[in-house]
């Protein structure tokens, strides 16, 4: 593009101007005139790529307009900090709005979806969460009404899956694993205890669950006779132990202390003196991840 060549407008005009400098101010705005006319015709992407617009005030407050071949960009800021962004391009829309504390929200339209992003999650209408139909998401969770029984919901929270019922809540299973048909061993002279693993999901799962349900145990010798009015030996004590004597949930492979035994105390007619046993018991572990 050209350079413009403007005259220099350097006139005093008042009651004595006379004809000539009249004439002289005339042909300058004239020149003005055919300069702008030419600059005007001959604008395009080359010479001027974009048109912005500004305008401040003393206070701080502020607005502009950034104007390309392919993106219209729009701002208005407060002296308070508070601003705002609108974005207009041909395959997109995207506005965002911040706040002096430090929210932020921002929606992004294209032709096959929207996009929400939120700093600190606010509703759309000031509240504290956003419904649409049977569903609310709010601070804490996302929450879907089950239609069929007014009240109740399922929602998922931080912590886990919660379906509310008519009397109160409940939590789903987040985890289940078991281990079937574990043995505790032979018969001993003394306690036995039995160390037992968990997969490595559970880790650092301290609040993590454990059942232990009997399958198997049994005795069979529980009053031995010589004759039937003479007894040889008989059992005074049956106890079945079956405890969760430790837990360690820092390891790779969580480890699980189990107590399992039947406990007999028998005492002895030929030497009066006790016997005890602690035998065998079948029994499956159950552990519930929350």
């Amino acid at each position: 593009m050209p350079a413009l060549n403007l005259p220099n407008l350097n006139f005093n005009i008042d009651s004595g101007t006379d004809k000539q400098t009249l004439e002289q101010i005339v042909d300058s705005l004239s020149k003005y005139r055919k300069e702008l006319n030419f600059l005007l015709m001959n604008l395009d992407t080359d010479n001027m790529p974009f048109i912005e617009s500004k305008l401040t005030d003393i206070d701080g407050n502020l607005s502009s307009v950034v104007q390309t071949v392919d993106a219209i960009n729009l701002t208005v800021g407060s002296n308070t900090g508070d601003i705002s962004n609108l974005q207009i391009q041909a395959n997109s829309i995207s506005s965002t709005v911040a706040g002096n504390t430090g929210d932020i929200s921002a929606v992004t339209q294209t032709a096959n979806a929207v996009t929400l992003d939120f700093a600190n999650l606010k509703t759309l209408t000031g509240g504290q969460q956003i419904n649409n139909g049977v569903t609310t998401i709010s601070p804490t969770g996302i929450k879907v009404q089950h239609t069929n029984f007014p009240g109740q919901y399922s929602e998922m929270r931080a912590d886990g899956f919660i379906r509310k019922w008519a009397y109160g809540e409940g939590a789903y299973l987040n985890d289940i694993y078991i281990i079937q048909n574990i043995s505790s061993g032979n018969s001993y002279s003394y306690p036995i205890t039995k160390t037992l693993t968990l997969p490595t999901r559970f880790k650092n799962r301290t609040n993590t669950k454990i059942l232990l349900v009997p399958r198997l145990f049994k005795e069979s010798d529980l009053t031995y006779f010589v004759s039937a009015s003479q007894v040889k030996r008989w059992t005074s004590q049956i106890m079945l132990s079956l405890n969760v004597e430790s837990t360690n949930f820092n390891l790779t492979y969580p480890t699980i202390v189990v107590s399992a035994y039947l406990y007999i105390k028998k005492f002895s007619e030929a030497t009066e003196t006790y016997d005890e046993d602690w035998n065998d018991v079948t029994f499956d572990l159950i552990a519930i991840g929350v």
